[in-house]
Formats: C-alpha cells, sequence, structure tokens
C-alpha cells in the first residue's frame, strides 16, 4: 500500500509574490532560536495589527515553505511549516488500513467456533477499516476544495456558483461538474474504473455516517455492511485516489522511498 512523503503545504516561490521588503536570517547558535522567535511573533503581532500582510517562510528539504503560527492557551507561540492536511489524512489513512489487512488476516485464520476471539477481531477490524474509510474520503474532499479558486464565478447551465457554494456539494458533483471547468480533465471519462472507485468510498462512507439498521430474516441489522467492509479492496481504493490527485495536480503525492 502507497506510503507517501509529507510535504508542507504551500512552497513561497509557487505563489510568485511581489513584495516590498525580504529579510532572510541564517542561524548558526541554536541558543539564539528563542530570541529570533520572540521577535518574529513581535513583528507579526505589529503587522496584523496595522492590517499590513506578512508572509513567514522555514526553510525544510531545500525549500522555503510557508509557515503558519500556532498559538496555545499559555500564550506561547510557535511557527512551523504549515502541513498539508491532504497529505496528512491520506497517510493517516493508509496506516488504518494496514492495520484492518492484518486483522482481515487474523479474521480468516481463527477457528470458526472461537466467537470470542472473532468478536474481539472484528470490532478491531471495524474501528480501523471505517476510520480510513472516513478520514480517506475526506483527504479527496478536501483535496478537491483545495483546487478551487477563491475568487471564480462558475457558470453551470445557468446558474452562478462561488467556491462557498461548491465546498458543500458532493463529491460527485465536483469531479463531474467544476473540475473539468477548472482542469479541462474528465476524469469521470479518462478514468472510470479510479472513478467509480472513489464514489464507492463515498457511498460506503454516508452508509456509516448515515448509519440505518437493515433487519434480516435471521434477525441481524449490519450483516451486509459488514461483509462488505471485509471484502473492501482497500489497496484499490488508495491506489484510486493516490491518481486521481496526481492527475489532477501531477506530482501532488510522492511515495515515500523504501
Amino acid at each position: 500500500m502507497k506510503k507517501i512523503k509529507i510535504a508542507p503545504l504551500t512552497d513561497i516561490d509557487s505563489l510568485q509574490l511581489k513584495v516590498d521588503t525580504e529579510k532572510k536570517v541564517a542561524i548558526d547558535d541554536p541558543s539564539k532560536l528563542k530570541d529570533l522567535h520572540e521577535k518574529l511573533n513581535a513583528i507579526v503581532a505589529e503587522f496584523r495589527v496595522k492590517g499590513k500582510g506578512i508572509i513567514v517562510g522555514q526553510s525544510i528539504e531545500g525549500k522555503v515553505a510557508v509557515s503558519t503560527q500556532i498559538k496555545l492557551e499559555d500564550n506561547k507561540s510557535y511557527f512551523l511549516p504549515e502541513p498539508n492536511p491532504v497529505h496528512l489524512f491520506f497517510s493517516n489513512a493508509v496506516e488504518h488500513f494496514e492495520k484492518a489487512k492484518l486483522l482481515r488476516k487474523e479474521i480468516n485464520q481463527t477457528d470458526q467456533d472461537n466467537s470470542q476471539t472473532l468478536f474481539i477481531t472484528f470490532n478491531n477490524f471495524f474501528n480501523e477499516i471505517t476510520t480510513g474509510l472516513i478520514i480517506l474520503y475526506t483527504s479527496t474532499e478536501a483535496f478537491i476544495n483545495q483546487q478551487i479558486p477563491e475568487n471564480y464565478v462558475f457558470q453551470i447551465k445557468g446558474k452562478e456558483y462561488l467556491k462557498k457554494d461548491i465546498e458543500w456539494m458532493d463529491i460527485k458533483e465536483k469531479i463531474k461538474d467544476f473540475l473539468p471547468i477548472i482542469f479541462k480533465i474528465k476524469f469521470q471519462v479518462t478514468n472510470t474504473k479510479e472513478y467509480q472507485e472513489i464514489l464507492k468510498i463515498g457511498k460506503i462512507r454516508n452508509d456509516l455516517i448515515h448509519l440505518k439498521t437493515q433487519l434480516s430474516i435471521n434477525r441481524t441489522f449490519y450483516e451486509k455492511l459488514f461483509s462488505d467492509l471485509l471484502n473492501l479492496n482497500t489497496d484499490n481504493i488508495v491506489d484510486s485516489v493516490f491518481i486521481f490527485m496526481n492527475i489532477i495536480r501531477p506530482n501532488y503525492l510522492t511515495e515515500e522511498k523504501s
């Protein structure tokens, strides 16, 4: 299963900004970092009070990434390269799926008469695979929302849509109706297999979030759902999301070298 490299969200060079003043600071003595951070916090606070824009960048792996300021309740604050939540969600989902695969294997190897062990193992499997599914769906939706321009007005069938309107729409609508306008790519046509896998993620996620009982003749309520989860090919859905993101934004996800 794909393990990806977690990268910061924004490379400063990619912004192509025109700035009034740029100052680079290199610290060789770690003991001076605390003093630098205090000065930086003061400068950022001053600029924000005046309503002026200021971007802080930090060097990481040979590039300068836009930094975010994390504030704690005790008034401490830290600067760090702003992480990309989509990368974190995707990576987190893969970790849960890998654990689910091991638990599925354990279920298959457990004697059918050992109901206590099967019960406990399936419960753990359910926790891992459902968490992975929900997080993978979240990564896909968050990725699409990242691609929608801030101040663009979409014209679809005589109606106007802004970013805030589209963000609340179903993934199917976003992929079919809006991404082709932005990227000139009809993913549902060029990659039908992967598109169907992404829709499958959405369906199962909705089934989990809006859990409904389905009473069977044997008095069970979630038999089909449990069977579907056990038989789900998690490799396929992870690969499909990986392909989708990298077709829309080439090299958006990079596999970690083992």
